[in-house]
């Protein structure tokens, strides 16, 4: 199920829709073309997409390709801990920005001048990300990021909800939110991602029943004669109906109507299994969305190779050329981008295994340091998003964005406190 998929805001482009033409560059290697607003839809416009800047990438819990493992005498299961979410993230920088003291970084964040390279797992990482947020050098790393004046950008995806939410496009439209709400003055895509977010929620905690059910039935390349028996057997999933929402509730039934009519239209025609065939989307968002800018990624060798398979045309059909390759050795901006990928990957593993009650919990407990770290990640992405919208990007259910944004209250309130309790025992 390989869907060019974006930040809900828009109506997803079937992957079949949007490729439609091939590209043969000078070697004759045949590579398949998509086109720039298959990619970034005019909606995001009003992002300041024509901006120069120059962004620098690395990833985190990369996966390449997620599908369903089956294995002889094995239960069928996720090829990837659906609690990680693949992370893109980097710093983004302007002509005006003053390039790194290498030595000046080394000495701050008390590293031996034989490291040669900044390597997040074996430098910063530790065994969680509270205890991450508790190391001096993460803090004094982040702020030495903020103190030089680069942005962040960071994008994630979590697999399993990129895996589910064609479940929700299929067999709900326009039409059907309006009559269930009784309304036609609503925010469609808003109240989609609301359905979506609660399917989210109700299956994250049953996985192994959720692969088990895409196995037996190829998932999602579902057949017609069987699209009623999988939706009978989806529906199971949700439980006692009288404990459901109403939002599920309706769900529930739409579900079971579109396996009647047979008539599921993103979950046929696709390849059995793989519920995403590869990550190019997420790293020709960025190339896309800002054209004029210049994109460096890490030079990895997979990662190459399978963006290498496609060229970007803008609506004039030229190529856009805005990215190369280095290899982190020779480039520190991408060992910072580096660390900036794992600090925030592990911060999404953290969301996907807390509840609100938890965060609340776990912010209440931080000491000092803990608590200027946390503040000064939410500080840089607030600082990202007022530069330009479009340098925080998530696929990811709603659910998410609202613990990260209670997350960042929550700290901004505590740190707040501390800092005047500090003031009024000094006076």
């Amino acid at each position: 199920m390989l869907i060019w998929k974006h930040c809900d805001e828009w109506k997803m482009n079937t992957y079949e829709n949007t490729l439609k033409t091939k590209y043969e560059n000078k070697t004759g290697n045949v590579k398949t073309e998509i086109p720039v607003e298959a990619i970034v839809p005019t909606v995001l416009d009003n992002f300041n997409r024509n901006e120069k800047y120059t962004f620098y990438y690395d990833e985190t819990n990369y996966f390449g390709k997620f599908w369903v493992e089956e294995r002889q005498k094995i239960q069928p299961c996720f090829n990837f801990d659906i609690d990680k979410d693949f992370v893109l993230a980097g710093i983004v920088t302007r002509n005006e920005h003053r390039s790194v003291d290498k030595e000046q970084l080394w000495q701050r964040l008390h590293l031996s001048p034989q490291v040669k390279e900044l390597k997040f797992k074996k430098q910063f990482s530790m065994p969680d990300f509270v205890q991450t947020l508790g190391k001096g050098r993460v803090n004094q790393f982040l702020h030495y990021i903020d103190e030089q004046g680069y942005y962040i950008h960071v994008a994630h995806v979590n697999a399993f909800y990129y895996s589910i939410v064609d479940i929700v496009d299929s067999v709900l439209s326009l039409e059907d939110i309006e009559e269930y709400k009784e309304t036609n003055k609503l925010d469609f895509q808003y109240e989609l991602n609301r359905i979506k977010a609660q399917l989210f929620e109700l299956l994250y905690p049953q996985r192994a029943a959720v692969a088990a059910l895409f196995s037996a039935y190829g998932y999602p390349d579902l057949k017609k004669e069987n699209m009623d028996e999988f939706c009978q057997k989806l529906v199971k999933l949700f439980g006692l109906r009288r404990e459901l929402s109403m939002d599920l509730k309706f769900l529930s039934g739409m579900i079971q109507k579109a396996g009647k009519q047979k008539n599921l239209v993103f979950l046929e025609k696709n390849i059995p299994n793989v519920l995403v065939e590869d990550l190019a989307f997420l790293y020709f968002h960025f190339i896309a969305l800002f054209p004029n800018s210049k994109h460096i990624f890490d030079n990895q060798k997979e990662i190459r190779r399978k963006l290498d398979n496609y060229v970007i045309v803008d609506r004039e059909k030229n190529k856009l050329e805005n990215y190369e390759y280095v290899d982190s050795k020779d480039e520190i901006m991408i060992q910072i981008s580096d660390v900036i990928s794992g600090i925030w990957g592990m911060l999404y593993s953290f969301l996907n295994g807390h509840d609100n009650n938890g965060i609340r919990k776990m912010v209440s407990e931080l000491n000092k340091e803990q608590l200027d770290s946390l503040w000064m990640m939410w500080k840089l992405m607030h600082d990202a998003e007022q530069e330009n919208r479009g340098f925080i990007f998530s696929f990811a259910s709603i659910q998410c964005r609202e613990k990260l944004q209670l997350l960042g209250r929550l700290a901004y309130e505590r740190k707040t406190k501390k800092e005047k309790e500090y003031g009024n025992k000094t006076n």
